[in-house]
């Protein structure tokens, strides 16, 4: 049987091929748009993902940082424990409170507690305060406190400012710890 019409099916191929390239064309800005906005920096450089992850070996000063808190770590034989306990005390332990050029950097967690919750951190030197939260967030073994990053430009001066670091799962539990940061 023979189509009565060849330019109606001619007609109908065109219109096929010109969906299927117009999805495409769409299918690579909708791609390209999503990988940008997320490599974007605040100053709108664009960096790969290699660029973000720093595997480097540790600086000195991080490594010194490592090993001073490496005493306050819990037994690792001991078990972690959820956050249906009734009230309890739990040990945070804070792992980095360093400042990177212009940033202040701290990294601390929860260790044998696994429940979500909030971590603030409270810098004081003189009568400045300085307070910021952050998430935390439970994984295998302990609860991670989000890493917080304050600006320099923050700090009204210089010192030896005293940190201390409290976590609360808004239930149960809640701890805190305190250290020294040094503000340049």
């Amino acid at each position: 049987m023979r189509n009565k019409n060849p330019q109606k099916q001619k007609l109908l191929i065109g219109l096929i091929v010109l969906l299927i390239l117009g999805a495409l064309a769409a299918l690579v800005y909708i791609s390209n748009r999503d990988n940008n906005s997320a490599n974007e920096q605040s100053d709108g450089n664009v960096q790969s993902p290699q660029d973000m992850i720093n595997l480097e070996p540790p600086t000195s000063q991080e490594q010194e940082a490592g090993d001073a808190i490496k005493p306050q770590l819990p037994d690792a034989d001991s078990e972690p424990q959820n956050g249906n306990s009734g009230d309890r005390t739990v040990d945070l332990v804070i792992t980095d409170a360093s400042q990177y050029d212009d940033t202040i950097e701290v990294r601390s967690f929860v260790a044998n507690y696994i429940e979500d919750g909030t971590c603030t951190m409270t810098f004081s030197l003189g009568n400045e305060t300085i307070t910021r939260e952050t998430v935390a967030k439970a994984d295998a073994s302990t609860t991670l406190c989000l890493t917080l990053n304050v600006p320099r430009a923050d700090f009204p001066k210089s010192g030896n400012w005293k940190l201390k670091v409290s976590y609360d799962d808004g239930k149960s539990a809640s701890g805190s710890a305190e250290t020294t940061v040094v503000i340049e």
